[in-house]
């Protein structure tokens, strides 16, 4: 949200500010009773805030003087770190700072960014103790910024850390930007910068711009440890990173689509990137038109107005139908009316009409179309239109979206992961039967075995690799192959 807004304010050459928060010593520094204040004012009930009462103050430290711990002292503010319930008292304070800021901007104390062409207002974005406001470039705006956390240290004990945190400017010259962090003691910051580990202000469309990322993805992807993992270790190492070296150039036993492909395909189940990406970006789009309240979503819809309609594949609709457009949304099947009946739709009186209003208009009896349709093509699609409304089953509420690849009606990223994996990866057999009572390794192992890829003295020298000798290890007789080791073998049969 904040490189579009960003890009949106660069496009039509306005000025915006942004100011990146960093808190001092966040977590150490709250205010119990602040906490307790805000929660009772959230509503939490007196026995549970009593409880919270008593985790904080629980909460015992000590300090270490020449490496050695010093008695242990009762703690009076501050949640402890690592604790898992720390994080969700953080933001129950932080909401206290959203609605301060929110208060400012309805009173005119404070002016955020004005967004797209409706007139959406926004000021802040917030991820625990990573806070970055946007607004008005002004030296009165950003002084009232200072103020409204100034009053908020005082009630929470969050301090602002002034000297770390960062002012930009965009559509401002960098001298204007250093006399704003000069005179309000902060420090002047130029595009782009990090924000929860992802570059803002880069066109990210651009290759390039993404390069710190892989690099530091590739820093924490240790080839040596994968060299020490078992079978079943890097198999898990691969599904979580797709970890290795490039350096190394290791023997291909194995196609790497029969690898990425599901268990009842003959694969191992790693399933591809392409298949990842596509069913994480579909969850968005699901959830463009699924969430309409949501920031994001109205930042995006702001800037670029209403995206493409998302093809769900529905064949009904969930609701009233009130607010589904009859023709251009996609309700029906896998295209809109629109698309399907293009000469019914060139004579419907009413394009934009819903199906509400289509169905109400029907059955009053109601004119539809410009003109009488004339005989042939045009009444067979008339016949087959009317299936598809009489075959309608409309209901009360708020129209929604219903997922057609799962009975819950849900969109699940798995579900169409293996859906597009099992139209990318072919088919491989034999298909090896899982047997989970034993490691995975030795699954791994015999699934290796019956595709006959298990690095045996005749696979080798298949493989180009030069070899003294081809004969059994065991038995110095015959050549060493699979069916040999493990059933041939005059030293393996007795085992």
């Amino acid at each position: 949200m904040v490189n579009e807004i960003i890009n949106w304010v660069s496009r039509r050459r306005s000025k915006l500010m942004i100011f990146k928060v960093d808190f001092e010593k966040a977590f150490d520094t709250l205010n119990w009773n602040f906490l307790d204040d805000i929660m009772r004012q959230m509503g939490f009930g007196q026995v549970w805030r009593k409880w919270i009462k008593g985790c904080l103050n629980s909460s015992y430290t000590s300090v270490l003087v020449n490496g050695s711990p010093t008695q242990e002292f009762k703690v009076g503010k501050g949640v402890r770190q690592g604790d898992p319930l720390s994080p969700f008292l953080f933001l129950i304070v932080a909401e206290a700072l959203s609605v301060a800021i929110e208060e400012a901007i309805e009173g005119g104390t404070f002016n955020g960014v004005r967004v797209g062409n409706d007139p959406l207002i926004v000021s802040h974005f917030q991820f625990a103790d990573d806070v970055i406001f946007l607004g008005e470039w002004s030296y009165m705006n950003l002084k009232n910024l200072l103020r409204i956390l100034r009053c908020f240290h005082i009630g929470s004990g969050l301090k602002v850390y002034l000297s770390k945190s960062a002012l930009y400017g965009v559509g401002v010259s960098r001298n204007e930007v250093d006399w704003m962090a000069s005179t309000l003691k902060c420090t002047p910051g130029s595009l782009p910068f990090n924000y929860l580990g992802l570059p803002v202000g880069d066109n990210m469309s651009i290759s390039c711009h993404w390069s710190p990322i892989i690099e530091k993805v590739q820093k924490r992807l240790s080839s040596w440890k994968a060299r020490c993992l078992s079978i079943c270790g890097r198999l898990t190492l691969v599904k979580s990173v797709l970890g290795g070296s490039a350096e190394d150039r290791n023997i291909s036993w194995v196609a790497w689509k029969q690898i990425m492909a599901d268990r009842f395909m003959g694969g191992l189940g790693i399933g591809s990137l392409l298949a990842s990406n596509l069913s994480l970006l579909g969850k968005w789009w699901w959830r463009f038109h699924t969430e309409p309240d949501a920031l994001w979503r109205q930042v995006i819809s702001s800037i670029h107005g209403s995206c493409a309609r998302l093809n769900s594949n529905r064949d009904s609709i969930k609701g009233s139908g009130s607010s589904t457009r009859m023709w251009k949304d996609v309700w029906f099947g896998s295209q809109s009316l629109d698309q399907i009946y293009p000469r019914l739709f060139s004579l419907a009186l009413d394009k934009d009409c819903s199906v509400q209003q289509w169905v109400s208009a029907t059955s009053e009896n109601r004119d539809l179309w410009r003109r009488d349709l004339f005989l042939g093509r045009e009444m067979e699609d008339l016949e087959n239109f009317d299936s598809v409304i009489m075959g309608l089953s409309l209901q009360d509420g708020v129209d929604g979206w219903t997922w057609s690849l799962d009975t819950s009606g849900s969109f699940k990223v798995s579900i169409l992961r293996s859906c597009i994996d099992s139209l990318d990866l072919s088919r491989s057999d034999p298909v090896t039967i899982w047997n989970e009572l034993i490691p995975k390794k030795v699954n791994i192992f015999f699934w290796r075995l019956t595709r006959n890829r298990l690095p045996t003295k005749t696979n080798l020298v298949d493989k180009g690799i030069d070899l003294h000798t081809v004969l059994c290890s065991f038995c110095d007789d015959y050549c060493e192959s699979s069916d040999h080791i493990f059933i041939e073998c005059k030293m393996v049969k007795p085992i």
